[in-house]
């Protein structure tokens, strides 16, 4: 229970610095360049979270299964090998 409560206030907390950070960064100025850099910005970084996001969710299903696979084909190979006597 404590990772989750954790882990919630640390997305409320960047939640919250992001509104800040853009909140800030359309009154910088007038004629709004700023924030439409800002804002693109934003949404290009959001992209690439998601990529990463994604890429992470397959690398925890896809990696457990090629190293089980592995350690199936090395007990194998050790049961074929002749023994040593």
């Amino acid at each position: 229970m404590k990772g989750v409560a954790a882990l919630e206030l640390r997305n409320n907390v960047m939640m919250f610095a992001s509104v800040m950070m853009t909140q800030v960064s359309q009154t910088i100025d007038i004629n709004g360049i700023v924030a439409a850099a800002h804002s693109l910005t934003l949404k290009v970084f959001q992209i690439v979270c998601m990529l990463l996001y994604a890429l992470s969710s397959i690398a925890k299903i896809l990696i457990p299964s090629k190293w089980s696979q592995n350690v199936i084909l090395e007990q194998e190979s050790y049961k074929r090998q002749p023994s040593g006597s």
